[in-house]
């Protein structure tokens, strides 16, 4: 109701407002549920996208605006190796880790209690 307030309707007299609609509103909602055999909740519900995506698969299809190249496509960028890079900094992670608490401070003090 905050939202809908305006600077000539404050929220006392959205409330008046809304609170003597609040029951018609309700009647008229199962009213319109039971003529079009769709029922809704007041949450937020996912659209089924199958039907649209069909149809434009048709589309594209149809108008053959998509060929496949069988020699590639020549580009000067060449991706970044994501995962290679990721071993390498998971592998200084490591050593530094190892480094640190094993052969560290905590790994003296283990050899030490031993």
């Amino acid at each position: 109701m905050a939202t809908r307030r305006t600077s000539t309707i404050d929220c006392a007299e959205l409330f008046r407002r809304t609170a003597l609609t609040g029951s018609y509103c309700t009647s008229l909602k199962i009213a319109i549920e039971a003529t079009f055999g769709e029922y809704s909740n007041g949450r937020h519900q996912a659209k089924d996208a199958s039907r649209e995506v069909r149809h434009l698969a048709y589309q594209i299809a149809k108008s053959k605006s998509i060929t496949k190249n069988p020699l590639g496509r020549k580009s000067p960028f060449q991706p970044e190796d994501i995962l290679q890079h990721g071993v390498k900094r998971l592998d200084a992670g490591v050593q530094r880790f190892n480094l640190q608490v094993i052969e560290g401070e905590l790994g003296m003090r283990m050899r030490m209690a031993k």
